[in-house]
């Protein structure tokens, strides 16, 4: 048997190349980035509170347990900025930009309220507490994702939190999927002497459709007068070796166009439900990550 490295190495030495599409960023779920991702701003773009509490003066907590004026309050969002003066504090939601005067928040749970307008602050803090920087998570100019990522939920976050409303990415390929044999049953019918249950085109079909953009299953019966979309990736699976494979492909071509690349397997359907399965593996590795892979 063929060893899984050479299979490997043979298949992708005759695959073909695609070039990359530019789609929003929304819609590029499951593809794979074709182009390094660069920062245009700060993330986040100013300094605010990673935390709710109270924005302080981190010299007036030295002596905590202390008391400190409440003067305003300021939540994510907020287009004024208060100012901390001397002894003061301002009540703050995460996310908010920090208050002038400010180097520090105090978490709501070191705090209480004290009276109307006060708040008591039961541990002292230092200059930087509670504070996320302007750039702290990315900065202008840096390259948060880099070329061959798979753009997952957690991607597309990044993408729309960076600004990149478009991406550049590598297509997903198209699939034709024909199978092959005079003997091959798939409609539930009842056997007749020498055929057998189709299962071969089932098992590809499935395989096919976890990874590939769009996909055809196309049967011989139908081919002839048709105009067929050109697929990337033809999988041909025969049960019948002996059949002539240029009748296949000169079938194929004259319903449509010819495929640019195409992948027999043929054998009995046990043996083939074995060793496509192998086989497979090569292709899935292509349709999903081989692009970006070959033109680097």
């Amino acid at each position: 048997m063929t060893p899984l490295d050479d299979v490997r190495a043979h298949v992708q030495s005759r695959l073909p190349s695609a070039a990359p599409v530019i789609v929003p960023f929304d819609s590029a779920a499951g593809l794979v980035l074709a182009a390094d991702i660069t920062a245009p701003e700060n993330v986040p773009p100013f300094d605010n509170t990673a935390v709710d509490g109270y924005a302080v003066r981190a010299a007036d907590t030295a002596s905590a347990p202390c008391e400190l004026r409440v003067t305003g309050e300021m939540a994510a969002g907020a287009q004024h900025v208060a100012t901390v003066e001397p002894g003061t504090a301002v009540r703050i939601m995460t996310g908010a930009p920090l208050p002038a005067g400010c180097d520090a928040i105090v978490m709501v749970e070191d705090t209480e309220r004290a009276g109307e307008s006060g708040v008591r602050i039961n541990r002292a803090v230092t200059p930087g507490d509670g504070i996320r920087r302007a750039g702290s998570d990315v900065v202008k100019g840096e390259i948060p994702l880099r070329a061959g990522t798979v753009v997952t939920a957690a991607v597309q976050a990044v993408l729309s939190t960076v600004n990149a409303r478009t991406v550049s990415v590598w297509p997903r390929p198209r699939v034709g999927v024909i199978s092959t044999g005079d003997e091959l049953v798939d409609d539930g019918s009842p056997l007749q002497p020498g055929q057998i249950r189709e299962s071969n085109r089932t098992m590809l079909m499935r395989l096919v459709s976890e990874t590939a953009q769009s996909m055809f299953d196309f049967r011989p019966e139908e081919l002839v007068g048709r105009i067929a979309p050109r697929p990337l990736l033809l999988l041909h699976s025969a049960t019948d070796p002996v059949t002539p494979r240029e009748q296949s492909l000169a079938l194929f071509e004259r319903a449509g166009q010819p495929a640019d690349l195409h992948l027999f397997a043929e054998g009995s359907h046990y043996l083939l439900a074995q060793t496509n399965e192998r086989v497979w593996r090569v292709v899935r590795e292509w349709l999903g990550m081989y692009f970006p892979l070959r033109q680097a």
